[in-house]
């Protein structure tokens, strides 16, 4: 036998084993996969029952909101608020005088007017001036926690926190990654609110799906088109990771659709924005690709070789690690739970554990500028409760300040008459104090059940670990698939070059 047919010999039943071993581990994952079914149904079960319970008491302390909300409308309490945002020293015998904006209370803080880290405003309960951090941010820099949220009273909701990454996504879940991020109305670029290093930009590629929990800022498919970096100020990001200094590299997306809406981090009610990224299924599952058989060297179009392979063999099944709160639509998610009462943002984010405590990037003096790597900050968010005010403002004669509305030239001697009292409202303030009693009987009830609750978590994550053996062992299978199919691609231009005749015939020569 000529050396050129052993070749294509050896060749042609190469890539018939590549197959054959592709089908095997195609039949293997299907199988494991409905051995796993059972855990998941049982983990959706155990996490149904935990949601449910959260959800009680989270919708008891929204009662609570919508009362206050409600006493503000029919007018007992006013959510508005004069805030000083002009000043001009009095001379001779001229006093000092004010500008004041009749501004809304806003649980993500207020625009900063001039140089400074705080607003100043006139104190509707003493028609004096008092002096509040700007947002939540300076609060913490100035030791005075939650001091921005004054007119609310903040409550944190409770949730299931969940840990997910890659090997543990069903089949065929192209998710990347997720991260808070602002974008301008009208804009095409993304600012990723973390460090460049911490994790994240090392798995952004063009051509990835990106959208956003957030209605309206992208109205059809949107992917990233370019990936770039620049300087941003994080102090306001709720993910301190690797933050150290004011001003921060992060990547910058450019995207192929315009924003709709804006994206503030975070937004006037304090919540913020999570975008995720997908990979282009197109891209990932291949189910058009034309198989080989041995002997007969001819080629049968059949599909589905590329099934249930990953995105390139080798890639980490532990990275990026995605941390979130469950909802309704996402029982049975994740590697494990904790139960969470921190009132972090509920804004899905993720991260990289092996950088943790690690600085991931230095000035040009090669000291530590970013760093060391946290954690996110993810929690089931908060109630913002409007206390408000039981006074509001005022413009000249009896006329009420609207928001938006400026009185000039205000002086000291002026200031009691800013403000005119709202009439009470026995039958809301009642309300309110029913529904307080409520959810702080739930809140106790949550709190009171550690055993039985604790006992329902330690369940559920045992279960996880016994679904994660599942998993990893899939994980393994679909890469090994990715691997074939990269040595089959191979095999198969292998086979094409040998085919010509001017190869062949030095072969047999």
């Amino acid at each position: 036998m000529s050396i050129g047919t052993e070749v294509i010999g050896r060749t042609n039943k190469t890539i018939q084993d590549k197959l054959e071993q592709i089908d095997f581990f195609q039949d293997q994952i299907v199988l494991v996969d409905d051995e796993r079914s059972l855990f998941d149904q049982a983990i959706f079960r155990l996490d149904k029952d935990l949601l449910g319970e959260i959800q009680i008491v989270n919708r008891a302390l929204d009662d609570v909101k919508d009362a206050f909300q409600d006493r503000i409308s029919v007018g007992c309490r006013t959510d508005l608020f004069w805030r000083v945002t002009g000043f001009t020293a009095g001379t001779g015998d001229d006093d000092d005088a004010y500008q004041f904006t009749c501004t809304k209370l806003a649980a993500g803080g207020y625009a900063q007017v001039g140089v400074g880290t705080s607003v100043l405003i006139l104190n509707p309960a003493t028609d004096e001036l008092a002096q509040f951090p700007l947002n939540e941010y300076n609060s913490e820099q100035e030791g005075r926690p939650q001091a921005s949220f004054f007119g609310f009273d903040p409550r944190n909701f409770y949730g299931l926190r969940y840990y997910n990454e890659p090997y543990a996504l069903d089949i065929g879940d192209t998710f990347i990654t997720a991260f808070i991020g602002t974008m301008a109305l009208g804009g095409n670029t993304v600012t990723v609110m973390q460090p460049v290093g911490a994790g994240t930009s090392d798995v952004l590629e063009v051509g990835d799906i990106i959208s956003a929990n957030k209605e309206g800022v992208f109205t059809a498919t949107t992917k990233i088109t370019g990936i770039t970096t620049g300087l941003v100020d994080l102090r306001n990001s709720p993910n301190k990771v690797g933050i150290a200094s004011t001003l921060q590299f992060v990547n910058i997306l450019t995207v192929d659709n315009a924003a709709g809406a804006s994206v503030e981090s975070p937004e006037p009610d304090g919540t913020f924005v999570t975008f995720r990224v997908i990979g282009d299924p197109a891209n990932i599952v291949d189910t058009g690709r034309q198989k080989y058989r041995f002997p007969d060297v001819s080629i049968t179009p059949e599909s589905g070789i590329g099934t249930y392979q990953v995105s390139g063999w080798n890639k980490d099944p532990f990275l990026m690690q995605d941390v979130g709160i469950m909802k309704t639509d996402t029982c049975g998610i994740g590697v494990s739970i904790a139960l969470d009462n921190t009132g972090n943002p509920d804004a899905e984010q993720d991260w990289n554990p092996n950088l943790h405590g690690f600085v991931v990037e230095y000035d040009s003096r090669g000291e530590p500028a970013a760093g060391p790597v946290e954690p996110p900050n993810v929690g089931s968010g908060r109630c913002f409760w409007p206390v408000g005010f039981s006074t509001r403002p005022m413009m000249t004669g009896s006329t009420p300040a609207d928001e938006g509305d400026v009185r000039n030239g205000v002086e000291e001697s002026d200031f009691s008459s800013l403000y005119q009292d709202l009439p009470t409202c026995a039958t809301e303030d009642a309300t309110i104090t029913t529904l307080i009693g409520i959810s702080s009987t739930k809140e106790q009830d949550i709190r009171g059940q550690g055993t039985n609750r604790a006992n329902k978590v330690l369940a559920v994550n045992g279960l996880r670990i016994q679904r994660n053996e599942l998993s990893i062992r899939i994980w393994s299978m679909r890469q090994g698939i990715s691997k074939l199919n990269d040595e089959f691609e191979e095999l198969e231009a292998l086979q094409a070059y040998i085919g010509i005749t001017t190869v062949q015939n030095l072969l047999d020569d």
